[in-house]
């Protein structure tokens, strides 16, 4: 009976002992990658995954939460499938030029469960979802711009509204119409000002209208005190209040677009804010010749504005040269107007 009993443990240890070794030598995990190039800067295609919102849906039954993030070279995501199945995503990013390159790395832990390592049932849900985390970057760099915003100088800041008289005009798109349009507006708005013995103030320009060749504006000027009793040929109104990207601009019209809006433009879509109204403050005269050359621009936006400048740093004062600055000058050689800063605070530091 001894000897029938030992080799009944013996034959229970050897196959505890294959069993054992079976369940090492099976994989603990499902590892794969794809690199694949998009027609986007880096700043964007950043930008555009480390501002995911959490619990954002890939494909059906696939959800991506971002965990963790290093400026403008990885992003790291955790992607819930199957339920209550997890995996860990990693996109490293390499820019080049107006392309990036994009490598996605997928790591799913098998666990303790046998049933879990055997067969490719979990290899092939792997490789989907990495085929569909592909499909997902391409379309969510599809919904940006082409502009690269990172040598961009900009602050979030919080506007106030203030009492303003504007008028109400349009020019062509022209970099010259627009200048003269200002300076019109101006001469106007001096006349106002006087006949109703109100301070001169920053001119502010505020865009209705960028539509074929058309740019609309009410052109105005904040004041103080009692509104005037009578107003003929201009309107009272309230400037554009709320959070705002701000950027300052010395250089002439001509160049404003391209250096200022459309960067601004791209670092919206990158970091999916919704755009509100932009308007323009002038730091100098703009009836002199050529033009105002000092200004600051702003664009009121809605969302997650207390990261933004996480999601897209904005580059560092010295990064990259800017136009030589021009003194301000008043509109007026009455009282120095008040400065624009005046009327708005910088956001809640993170």
């Amino acid at each position: 009976m001894s000897l029938v009993r030992n080799l009944a443990i013996g034959a229970v240890a050897l196959a505890g002992a294959g069993g054992g070794a079976y369940y090492v030598a099976t994989p603990s995990k499902v590892e794969k990658e794809v690199t694949f190039t998009i027609e986007r800067p880096l700043a964007t295609v950043y930008a555009r995954l480390a501002s995911t919102p959490g619990q954002t849906p890939v494909v059906d039954g696939v959800t991506q939460t971002v965990t963790a993030l290093d400026t403008r070279k990885t992003v790291e995501s955790d992607v819930t499938f199957l339920g209550n199945k997890r995996a860990d995503v990693t996109y490293t990013l390499t820019g080049d030029g107006k392309n990036t390159s994009v490598k996605i790395f997928v790591r799913h832990d098998l666990g303790l469960n046998p049933a879990e390592r055997l067969g490719k049932e979990r290899d092939d849900q792997i490789a989907t979802i990495l085929a569909s985390l592909q499909t997902w970057v391409n379309a969510e760099a599809a919904a940006t711009r082409t502009t690269d915003f990172s040598d961009l100088r900009y602050e979030i800041v919080t506007r106030t509204a203030q009492p303003y008289l504007y008028l109400e005009g349009s020019t062509t798109k022209g970099a010259g119409q627009i200048t003269d349009g200002a300076r019109q507006a101006t001469a106007i708005l001096k006349t106002v000002f006087a006949s109703n013995n109100l301070a001169l103030t920053n001119p502010i320009a505020v865009e209705t209208a960028w539509t074929g060749d058309t740019y609309g504006f009410n052109f105005g000027m904040p004041y103080s005190g009692q509104r005037p009793a009578v107003l003929i040929g201009v309107k009272a109104g309230e400037t554009p209040a709320g959070q705002a990207i701000k950027v300052h601009y010395t250089g002439s019209e001509d160049t404003i677009v391209t250096a200022v809006y459309d960067k601004v433009d791209a670092l919206i879509a990158a970091t999916r804010l919704t755009e509100g109204t932009n308007f323009e403050i002038y730091l100098d005269d703009p009836t002199q010749p050529g033009g105002s050359r000092n200004r600051e621009i702003y664009y009121i936006v809605t969302g997650d504005t207390e990261k933004v400048t996480t999601y897209a740093p904005p580059a560092a004062v010295g990064a990259t040269p800017a136009p030589a600055a021009v003194e301000p000058s008043s509109v007026t050689p009455e009282p120095t107007p008040a400065p624009a800063p005046a009327t708005e605070t910088p956001a809640a530091p993170q």
